[in-house]
């Protein structure tokens, strides 16, 4: 009785762990995760206008059209805010993408943050 309690338990646990992450993270549509062939990517952090919230664009490599949306999207295909860099690292961090090194760009006055990522062994 005490091994089919303990067994349950370590079921639960589990679930619960794994069922955290999202394993999606989703750039135009598509799942970078799901694409093998991407090991880096580059994260840039724009402070949105008139708020405290930032807004990330990723580069996997992809090819860029007039149309291509980079920013970080939800699965329905809303643009995902972040309330700061480190909530946006966090959600990289819970979906297999490691930190390896940052530097900012100041463009006419304004910061852009250049995160590069890459994807945990």
């Amino acid at each position: 009785m005490k091994n089919l309690i303990l067994s349950l338990l370590f079921v639960l646990v589990s679930t619960i762990t794994f069922g955290q992450t999202t394993q999606k993270v989703m750039i135009d549509g598509v799942n970078i995760n799901e694409k093998q062939d991407v090991e880096y990517i580059e994260l840039l952090y724009f402070q949105k206008f008139m708020s405290f919230k930032v807004r990330c664009v990723v580069d996997y490599g992809q090819p860029l059209e007039w149309t291509s949306d980079t920013r970080v999207q939800t699965e329905d295909g809303t643009v995902q805010n972040f309330n700061s860099v480190i909530d946006g690292l966090n959600y990289f961090t819970k979906n297999g993408w490691e930190f390896v090194s940052n530097y900012p760009v100041t463009v006419n006055g304004t910061n852009v943050y250049h995160y590069l990522l890459k994807r945990k062994k």
